[in-house]
């Protein structure tokens, strides 16, 4: 096969024409210069097990709601927190709002979106739970959590407060959280526990 024989094999594997929708988003795409809506496999997966009808109707719904309240959130410069806000937050709350304008009550769109988060993170459930397996673990855990803590949930989103770091536990409080402004900025904080 040659010292180079593996990229033929991966060449092979790679898809050589778009189809017309991958082509119709990648146009989207560079139009608008921002990403296309994120999570759209889940929550076609989500509105097929709540059985609700007509559900490319909705997905177009959601999508262009996604949108719309991607234009209206806050500006955000940093790239952890534009992750957040356009790859966790406004999936769900499209979905919720999208579904409260359809008609069901708030209590069956929370649980909905409550569906549509547990089947998204479904992955790195699995990953915290093998992870959660090795003897190091707590150890792991003391050690990552304040790194982490202070790339992925920044300054300007969260205002967090160490209070401990040993042997038994990592303890911190949460004065200000980005998810619950956003929410409370579209006037949907009640889906914040579903965060």
């Amino acid at each position: 096969m040659g010292e180079f024989g593996w990229i033929r094999k991966k060449a092979k594997a790679l898809p050589l024409r778009l189809s017309s929708r991958q082509l119709t988003e990648k146009i989207d795409k560079m139009k608008s210069g921002k990403p296309n809506f994120p999570s759209r496999k889940h929550v076609a997966r989500t509105l097929q097990s709540a059985d609700l009808k007509s559900n490319t109707d909705l997905l177009a719904s959601i999508a262009a709601q996604y949108r719309e309240m991607r234009e209206k959130a806050p500006a955000v410069q940093n790239k952890a927190l534009r992750t957040h806000l356009e790859k966790n937050i406004l999936p769900g709350a499209a979905l919720y709002v999208v579904l409260k304008k359809a008609g069901l009550s708030e209590e069956k769109a929370q649980g909905i979106v409550n569906t549509f988060y547990e089947a998204a993170m479904a992955g790195r459930r699995r990953q915290l739970h093998l992870m959660g397996r090795l003897p190091f673990y707590p150890w792991l855990l003391k050690f990552l959590i304040p790194r982490t803590m202070k790339f992925q949930y920044p300054t300007p989103g969260w205002d967090i407060e160490y209070l401990e770091a040993s042997k038994e536990r990592v303890a911190f409080n949460m004065h200000s959280c980005f998810y619950v402004d956003v929410l409370k900025h579209f006037g949907i904080e009640e889906l914040a526990p579903l965060y």
